[in-house]
C-alpha cells in the first residue's frame, strides 16, 4: 500500500420492512463489517441472515 492511501471496509444492514430495533441492525452491520475486514481492503459487505442462520442469535435478533 502506498504511504498516504485511504482504503475503506463498510459493513451494512437495513431496516427496512423488519420488526428489529436500531441497536440490532447496527450490531448486525458491525458483523458485516468484520467480515469486510477478513477479506481484505476496499471490500463492502452486506449483512445477510439467511447465509448464516446463526448470525441472527450473535447479533441479539430474536
Amino acid at each position: 500500500m502506498e504511504p498516504g492511501a485511504i482504503v475503506a471496509r463498510i459493513g451494512i444492514d437495513s431496516m427496512l420492512g423488519t420488526d428489529i430495533e436500531a441497536a440490532q441492525t447496527l450490531a448486525r452491520a458491525d458483523i458485516a463489517l468484520y467480515g469486510a475486514k477478513k477479506r481484505g481492503r476496499n471490500r463492502i459487505e452486506v449483512f445477510r441472515s439467511a447465509a448464516r442462520p446463526d448470525i441472527d442469535a450473535i447479533a441479539g435478533v430474536n
